[in-house]
């Protein structure tokens, strides 16, 4: 289950802006397509499913991971290792709704750009050998139509910016999962259910561990 938020801010660079418009009622209203990408430890994998990190990552005997420097949501990591070099980009193939994108601008504070009600998708996931992935996403949504937004963001393309990402409720867990249990760091987790509290049959990625290691 997708738990991706940027809680703190984190560089990202804007690749592309795209400009559209939507049907809202009996109105035409201005939206936006933002296309982001962010190096970052391996780490973040966790959020996407417990087992992504080990299924891409394995640590090689003989084999120090690279110098990956200060990396967000990144500390040191303990699996440097690419496990199938041969693998290109991952899709996720996943939408996130209600999510509240803010974008460092200016002063801060007040002259921040703040987008509400985004939706994140096109979410590519690229493994890199040293413990670091490569992501890419974008964020779609209906800008402030009462303040210069779009020309604000145009001077940010191809810009590293500072941004954080947030679920649809400051007192929820990240994207609204307040009933997650997190297994990330547990590599014997498996999801309980039913009434009888029998475990569940293994999904296809602890298989595919299971078999290889």
């Amino acid at each position: 289950m997708n738990r991706f938020s940027l809680p703190e801010p984190t560089p990202v660079v804007l690749e592309h802006l795209n400009t559209r418009s939507e049907q809202h009622g009996d109105d035409l209203v201005t939206a936006i397509d933002l296309k982001f990408s962010m190096d970052c430890g391996n780490a973040v994998l966790d959020l996407f499913h417990p087992q992504l990190r080990r299924m891409l990552f394995c640590k090689l005997e003989n084999q120090p991971a690279k110098d990956q420097g200060e990396l967000a949501l990144g500390e040191p990591p303990d699996l440097p290792n690419l496990r199938w070099p041969q693998l290109d980009a991952l899709r996720w193939v996943e939408e996130l709704s209600g999510r509240t994108l803010t974008l460092a601008y200016g002063i801060g504070g007040e002259s921040d750009i703040v987008l509400r009600d985004c939706r994140i998708n096109n979410l590519k996931i690229e493994p890199l050998e040293g413990g670091t992935v490569h992501l890419v996403f974008r964020v779609q949504c209906v800008p402030p139509q009462h303040v210069p937004v779009i020309d604000r963001l145009a001077h940010m393309l191809k810009r590293e910016v500072m941004a954080t990402l947030s679920g649809p409720s400051e007192t929820s867990l990240p994207f609204g999962d307040e009933d997650v249990v997190d297994a990330s760091f547990d590599p014997d987790f498996r999801e309980v259910g039913g009434a009888a509290g029998k475990p569940e049959a293994k999904d296809a990625t602890q298989a595919f561990l299971d078999q290889h290691g």
